[in-house]
């Protein structure tokens, strides 16, 4: 995976936690808008193995689109849009199943893809996609 995408991830999610606590609520929305268009529409290319550019593209495509499904929940979660719960139902259940697949399939995975890396990652969105649940 790319350094700029660690980068992004990480500052993604601070910013995100801002939201959460309603700090800069119209600002958090376009930085958190502008990732998940960078991980909607790149993040399949973004979470390519470095050393394995001939992997199949699938696997890193479902990872960014969860990632940017969970950046579209944080967005309905600090705005306080409608369906919002439901949203975040729906994301969490696919999250979870997709970690399953990963964990089951560890070892078929292992040797084109980091999932330790999509795992992780995955968890971390799995947490933050709960929140319009709770906020």
């Amino acid at each position: 995976m790319k350094t700029f995408e660690k980068v992004a991830f990480a500052i993604a999610f601070v910013i995100a936690f801002l939201g959460i606590i309603h700090l800069g609520q119209v600002i958090v929305s376009i930085v958190l808008s502008l990732i998940l268009c960078i991980y909607l529409f790149a993040g399949w290319y973004i979470l390519l193995p470095e050393d394995n550019k001939m992997a199949k593209r699938l696997m890193p495509f479902i990872v960014s689109y969860l990632i940017a499904q969970t950046f579209a929940v944080l967005i309905f979660g600090i705005n306080n849009w409608p369906l919002k719960e439901i949203f975040s139902y729906i994301t969490l259940i696919m999250i979870v199943l997709t970690i399953v697949v990963l964990i089951v399939f560890k070892k078929r995975f292992s040797s084109e893809y980091p999932v330790n890396g999509y795992i992780l990652r995955l968890f971390i969105c799995f947490l933050f996609s709960g929140a319009p649940v709770w906020m």
